[in-house]
């Protein structure tokens, strides 16, 4: 084990075994939790009044009931959920629709950032040499906008790209600069990668490693004079120093696939479930055979598990992070049917409600995540779907999880970005495309024979002609569709509710 994974794990161990303690007593650590949120929320002036005595006993809540006093405050300097002074105001992905703002705090920080001293000790137990080469962290661009109050507001993983342990900052091999925007990033990042061995990569989807891959292919033979040489790319970016024999390395290099490049690589770190399974066969040309494990669930609202196991899916929930509840996917939330983290049953979905240092209360997140088991009392989740995220056509509703589990049923392959939505006419879907595919009639009509099999609503309705069979519909490159803001926190999407605008 390299000295820096020794260091690392041993400085990890006490948090680590804290958030053990709290997986085998959930019920004392979320006491813990609602007593602490609580008192935080004295101090806001959005909850003055409305605080019952048992934290617990407050209805559900969604961004549109803060939406208004979130708002307002972002001219000022303090929280008006807690009153605790704004270090960061975090923009949404806009997952669900138009963006959103978050007040990060010193307090929230705290508690978002415990997903990461026990998350950092499992992968310094199950790869003894992680960080005994430097790692790559895509974390999305610094942010260009500032508060009238001078907050920056940006993407959370940028932020935290920032503000992280020390002893990790040093072990990372992008320097801050090529974050200022995305053309830099993919221009010049791979060559700082490039410069240097590395032990991990951590992103969060598929498609960024993807990305990255493609860029150093293309890029590469360009890169040879600043390899050689410290001289800066570009200006505003520093040089990229890569010692004689790594460069000799490089030279030697056969061919470009991750374990060629970096020979001390021990695993990549990204999403792996929902839409995110969908891309991992497109990064498998240049893993071959590296380890891919699954990265943390979590949103913006809040961080919630920590992966434990290199072959499985998921990570248990961290009871020190926040207050997590539930109820079943496809429920509205009632106080009859919400259940507690320790109560739920392995193999059931569930939507969650979040409860965090930020100030939100019961927060639904329109996340449904799917329970796999327990780590002690603590359950270990999989992100499944946003809840809603389907298309009403008449008695049909096809949904996120109908199109993964039909694509994987025929076996179907498409090039991407691709996406389904609804015609103009409401009746029938439209297979939406950016790349010619050949033998595309056959593959659609393979993808809808295996949907029909999976719905029995929209088998009948095809059927009886109510709806359409799928259309397949090819948009330009230059489309919006195609060429809408994506950043390093943009969940894939392979379906929407609406019609796509020509």
């Amino acid at each position: 084990m390299a000295f820096t994974t020794k260091l690392l794990r041993a400085l990890t161990y006490a948090k680590y075994r804290r958030f053990v303690r709290a997986c085998q007593r959930p019920e004392l650590e979320a006491a813990r939790q609602w007593r602490l949120i609580k008192e935080d929320l004295k101090g806001g002036t959005f909850w003055q009044g409305r605080i019952p005595e048992e934290l617990s006993a407050c209805p559900v809540t969604d961004y549109e009931t803060y939406r208004t006093a979130l708002e307002a405050a972002y001219a000022s300097t303090q929280c008006p959920l807690t009153g605790k002074r704004i270090l960061f105001w975090s923009e949404s992905g806009g997952t669900t629709g138009k963006s959103k703002i978050y007040p990060i705090t010193a307090a929230f920080k705290k508690s978002f950032q415990s997903i990461t001293p026990p998350f950092v000790h499992s992968l310094c137990s199950r790869f003894p040499d992680f960080l005994s080469a430097p790692a790559l962290y895509f974390a999305s661009t610094l942010p260009t906008e500032k508060s009238p109050a001078g907050i920056e507001k940006g993407y959370i993983s940028g932020y935290n790209y920032r503000n992280i342990s020390p002893l990790l900052a040093r072990k990372y091999a992008f320097p801050i600069e090529v974050f200022r925007d995305r053309e830099t990033f993919f221009r010049w990042a791979p060559l700082y990668a490039l410069a240097t061995d590395l032990s991990a990569m951590i992103a969060i989807t598929p498609s960024m490693l993807e990305q990255f891959a493609l860029a150093v292919e293309e890029n590469l033979s360009s890169y040879w004079p600043f390899l050689e040489a410290p001289i800066a790319p570009a200006p505003g970016l520093p040089p990229a120093h890569c010692p004689p024999e790594r460069l000799r390395h490089l030279r030697a290099m056969k061919e470009f696939t991750f374990s060629q490049a970096w020979p001390s690589l021990q695993f990549l770190s990204c999403w792996k479930t929902a839409t995110c399974g969908l891309q991992l066969p497109r990064l498998e040309r240049w893993v071959q055979g590296i380890p891919i494990i699954d990265a943390p669930y979590s949103a913006t609202e809040g961080w919630m598990t920590v992966p434990l196991a290199n072959e499985k899916n998921g990570g248990a929930l961290q009871p020190e992070a926040l207050i997590a509840e539930f109820f079943p996917a496809g429920e509205n939330p009632s106080p009859h049917n919400i259940r507690q983290a320790w109560e739920l049953e392995p193999g059931r979905d569930y939507e969650i409600l979040l409860t965090t240092r930020m100030g939100f209360v019961r927060f639904r997140l329109y996340d449904v995540v799917h329970c796999t088991g327990f780590f002690h009392r603590s359950p270990i989740l999989e992100f499944k779907e946003k809840a809603g995220n389907a298309v009403s056509l008449g008695q049909a509703r096809i949904s996120e999880t109908h199109i993964l589990q039909a694509l994987a049923k025929s076996r179907v392959e498409w090039p991407s970005p691709w996406l389904f939505a609804p015609n103009a006419s409401g009746n029938g879907l439209l297979f939406h495309h950016r790349e010619a595919i050949p033998q595309l009639p056959e593959s659609l009509a393979a993808f809808e024979h295996a949907l029909s099999g999976l719905n029995a609503e929209y088998a009948d309705d095809v059927a009886n002609h109510l709806l359409e069979p799928i259309a397949p519909a090819h948009l330009p490159a230059q489309h919006e569709l195609w060429t809408a803001t994506t950043h390093a926190q943009t969940k894939p999407k392979v379906i929407q509710q609406r019609p796509v605008r020509n």
